[in-house]
């Protein structure tokens, strides 16, 4: 038991965590110029405005970790030239932001900068400078909900996750018989994670992804990539294969989901570990339901065993809901405001 603890103690993670104020005129313009087709703007899977818009959730998103999670190292926050003004890097206690550019993940593929594509980023995370081997992936309207522990994500060799499996026939299916919106088949959440899957040899099931922190490590992506020297031979492939995710600077239908890459690799070689996302998990998106938001709010606080949440798409709740769901938060996380 004290071995387990002093593992545990010596297992350095950091946070790694995209955002970007799709509120910032600056950023609304050079996103629009890189638009080729102007009604993807208003495509939900595409360029919605929705997908970078900002109420505030960054605040509590760091706020939340500072407060359940004190054992971080370092916080990565992923940005393209933007600061956020309202969160402290350096709050003199507990765990440190430091920016990193897109720039700075994109040295040596400069030529398809700008990006506007969050699969295009999550491809190339793992070559953050000094990043630690464990790490998770939060997205900035993702939170703590409670105190958790290194031992919530990484066991020994063995990777935690909050997910669960999905027949891949049912998702072709669906796919299949999808109909087109706006002249296309919309890119659906399960596409990355099958494309994923294919690129690994398919298979009768996938791991189908929540909304909670993900436990990755920075040595498969080098490995799977070639950069290691570990897989010298397939070094061309595998950066023809990075090249098709990052190329593209909005969503695309042919680009994977790097966590699922890994998370899949880990269960076909027994290192994963499955947790049911119901139990530990809280996740809220706005709805047009009467009373939707309160009884989500009634129901988060009697979830005790919930450790993450997730507030998708607030940008979309009224003003009075928005309010409340932030009061919430702040009051939760400790955020500044509460």
């Amino acid at each position: 038991m004290a071995e387990e603890r002093s593992m545990e103690e010596a297992l350095i993670i950091d946070i790694v965590l995209p955002w970007v104020n799709g509120n910032d005129p600056w950023h609304q313009q050079r996103r629009s110029a890189y638009l080729a087709d102007p009604e993807a703007a208003c495509q939900d899977d595409v360029a919605a405005p929705t997908r970078y818009a900002d109420c505030g959730e960054l605040d509590c998103c760091i706020a939340s970790i500072r407060k359940f999670a004190p054992w971080v190292r370092k916080i990565w926050l992923v940005t393209d030239h933007q600061v956020p003004d309202s969160v402290p890097l350096q709050d003199g206690q507990t765990v440190p932001v430091e920016i990193i550019d897109h720039s700075l993940l994109f040295r040596g593929y400069e030529n398809f900068l700008p990006t506007f594509n969050s699969r295009s980023l999550e491809a190339l995370l793992w070559r953050i400078p000094g990043l630690s081997e464990h790490f998770l992936l939060m997205n900035d309207d993702f939170f703590l909900a409670a105190p958790v522990q290194p031992k919530d994500f990484f066991d020994r060799e063995r990777t935690i996750s909050y997910t669960d499996w999905y027949p891949t026939w049912l998702a072709r299916f669906l796919r299949a018989i999808k109909p087109k919106k706006q002249g296309h088949k919309p890119i659906g959440f399960k596409d990355s994670m099958l494309n994923a899957l294919d690129l690994l040899g398919g298979g009768h099931r996938f791991i189908y992804l929540s909304h909670t922190p993900r436990a990755l490590k920075r040595s498969f992506y080098e490995t799977y990539y070639g950069v290691s020297g570990d897989a010298p031979g397939r070094v061309a492939r595998q950066e023809e294969v990075l090249l098709k995710n990052i190329r593209h600077r909005f969503r695309h239908p042919e680009q994977f989901n790097s966590q699922e890459l890994f998370y899949l690799q880990e269960a076909k070689e027994g290192r994963l570990i499955q947790k049911a996302p119901d139990t530990y998990a809280l996740y809220l998106k706005p709805r047009r339901e009467r009373h939707y938001i309160d009884r989500k709010l009634v129901a988060f606080d009697a979830a005790r065993k919930a450790l993450f949440g997730c507030v998708n798409s607030l940008d979309q709740a009224s003003p009075e809901d928005r309010k409340k769901v932030m009061d919430w938060l702040r009051k939760k996380t400790g955020a500044a405001g509460s």
